[in-house]
């Protein structure tokens, strides 16, 4: 990928302290999507990788949702989850999310400490910055949106038994938001990483951490990053917080680094305290399994909650009458004056 397609950040705002230019000289961002040879090159080389860090980068969108409820296992009734490479998406307003009032406008990728790639999925994003240094290049127009979406696809779904490491940051709610837009779900061979299931480990007692605490604890060095991260509301992925001051590319390009940056802290970390195969097998596992069970819904029948209701009742009615038995009389069961 020439130079010329990679857009050095480091002529942006300054920190107090050393120059950002001098702390983030190596830093860039390659908008992939503006020119078509690099976008094939970029694709093929992002499905050899088995390491990489991911990104949403959301922006707002107007809640109309036409009157109509989100419910719990709504998409159980539109079909299997197993079934996502038939929900590929046909049409760029499927990228909004009516329900959290969001639009998906790009992904961040990276496998490197200093640069990340930025695929933009909105050919009409928002205005970026006003430093015409950090604002994106020209796209190239005969990318369609639904090629790089199913370009997106054939990485999740086109070598599914391939082992990938992938770190995320707040995974479980970047995951949800990138199934109900474009239908990709995490494949069984994936490994997920999130830094604030990393931390929680480490200092279990701590009260939730936010990724710029995560930073400041773990990896201060990247504090110039934070400048592009920008500050948010809440614990969660800035790339997904549309409230956040930043635009949608900057907050998910600064996330995606940063998640990287942390993650590889926190391995060294919970592999010195012998928490990684905890990490990996079992806790990072079961954000999974709680995001299948939110995606599905939980199935309640009625009919079956009275029938084991009336054989709880049955079952009560039975041990009483033991009780009254072994004790020779009858006395009430409530009351702890007359049991004693």
């Amino acid at each position: 990928m020439s130079d010329s397609d990679s857009e050095d950040i480091s002529g942006g705002p300054q920190m107090s302290g050393p120059p950002l230019a001098s702390q983030m000289r190596d830093l860039a961002i390659v908008d992939v999507c503006s020119q078509r040879t690099l976008f094939e090159t970029f694709i093929q080389e992002w499905n050899s990788q088995t390491r990489f860090s991911l990104a949403l980068a959301c922006q707002s969108e107007s809640n109309s949702n036409n009157g109509k409820a989100t419910i719990i296992g709504g998409k159980m009734r539109k079909g299997s989850l197993r079934n996502t490479k038939s929900n590929a998406l046909k049409s760029v307003d499927q990228l909004r999310l009516s329900s959290l009032a969001l639009k998906l406008v790009g992904l961040a990728i990276s496998w490197e400490s200093t640069s990340v790639f930025y695929l933009r999925l909105d050919p009409n994003p928002e205005n970026e910055t006003n430093n015409d240094s950090l604002d994106p290049p020209s796209q190239d127009t005969s990318l369609t949106t639904n090629e790089r979406i199913q370009a997106l696809s054939e990485v999740f779904h086109g070598s599914t038994n391939t082992k990938r490491h992938v770190t995320m940051f707040d995974s479980k709610a970047q995951f949800k938001v990138l199934y109900l837009t474009l239908g990709l779900l995490v494949p069984p061979s994936w490994l997920i990483l999130d830094p604030k299931v990393g931390s929680w480990m480490i200092q279990p007692m701590d009260k939730e951490r936010n990724l710029t605490n995560l930073v400041m604890t773990w990896d201060p060095s990247s504090k110039p990053v934070l400048e592009y991260l920008g500050s948010s509301t809440g614990c969660g992925s800035v790339g997904l917080n549309v409230e956040g001051k930043n635009p949608a590319r900057l907050r998910a390009v600064s996330e995606c680094l940063l998640a990287w940056r942390v993650m590889r802290k926190l391995q060294s970390e919970l592999e010195s305290i012998g928490m990684w195969r905890a990490f990996t097998d079992v806790e990072m596992p079961s954000i999974l399994t709680l995001l299948q069970m939110e995606l599905n819904g939980v199935g309640f029948s009625e009919d079956e909650a009275e029938r084991q209701r009336k054989i709880i009742v049955a079952r009560m009615a039975d041990l009483e009458a033991d009780a009254y038995r072994l004790a020779g009389r009858e006395f009430a069961l409530s009351s702890s004056f007359t049991k004693s």
